[in-house]
């Protein structure tokens, strides 16, 4: 080390200038490719309350979509159970047509029977 202070005072002064701004040139390199990686290292990463942030609001959507399917359930139900009542409906209502369709007829033929009855009877009198 003592040669090298003694070598560095005899070497010209613009050795001296040259070796001071090599140094300088490599210092600033060094810097620049910490900057670098710092800027790289900030684009691929996020800081951490945002991290946080979008995972509470992960969870909440993941609740929400919980309480929604809990309610497509409970509606699915509910909507299945009016189909089975209008069905059943569908089907007493069927029913009952068929017998007011046939008691109607009946009483329609009853009332034509009646009806050529009384006309006989009627045209006997006359």
């Amino acid at each position: 080390m003592a040669e090298d202070k003694e070598r560095i005072s005899q070497s010209p002064s613009y050795v001296l200038v040259n070796r001071q701004l090599q140094d300088l040139v490599r210092t600033q390199n060094t810097a620049i490719v910490k900057l670098q990686c710092m800027l790289k290292r900030r684009d691929v990463t996020i800081p951490h309350e945002d991290h946080q942030a979008v995972v509470a609001q992960l969870d909440e959507e993941r609740l929400q979509h919980m309480k929604t399917r809990a309610k497509l359930a409970e509606e699915t139900e509910k909507l299945q159970f009016a189909e089975g009542q209008i069905e059943m409906l569908k089907g007493q209502l069927e029913r009952e047509k068929t017998t007011f369709e046939t008691a109607f007829q009946k009483l329609k033929t009853k009332a034509i029977d009646e009806s050529h009855k009384n006309d006989e009877l009627y045209n006997k009198c006359l």
